[in-house]
């Protein structure tokens, strides 16, 4: 299992690398406090607007590059979070998510069902 500290950084270094008013989410088996010992860590990360999701989270890992624990790092626009908000299976991290608050001094809480 990864340490909270680790985690927290993570966190805190995506939200400095995106633009002003970017949601970064810790979704998966840490997200839901069932990580085990080979777990990696999910992050999604909901921007404004991005042109291109694929570039832009190939970006956002490099900032997490010295960081050598296997992550995902999803990027999506907060138009198309809402777009597909209510197709089940597709933004269920929303729900069951850790959100990871820009402000580093603030702790972790859990994602309230929207």
């Amino acid at each position: 299992m990864v340490d909270e500290a680790v985690i927290e950084e993570a966190g805190r270094r995506l939200s400095q690398a995106a633009p002003p008013r970017t949601r970064v989410i810790l979704f998966g088996s840490h997200g839901r406090g069932e990580a085990g010992e080979h777990s990696d860590l999910d992050f999604l990360v909901i921007e404004p607007e991005v042109e291109n999701p694929a570039l832009e989270s190939v970006r956002l890992r490099r900032v997490l590059g010295d960081v050598l624990i296997p992550m995902d790092i999803v990027v999506a626009s907060e138009h198309r979070v809402q777009e597909w908000r209510d197709v089940r299976g597709s933004f269920d991290v929303l729900v069951a998510g850790s959100s990871l608050p820009p402000n580093p001094g603030e702790l972790i809480e859990k994602a309230r069902p929207l």
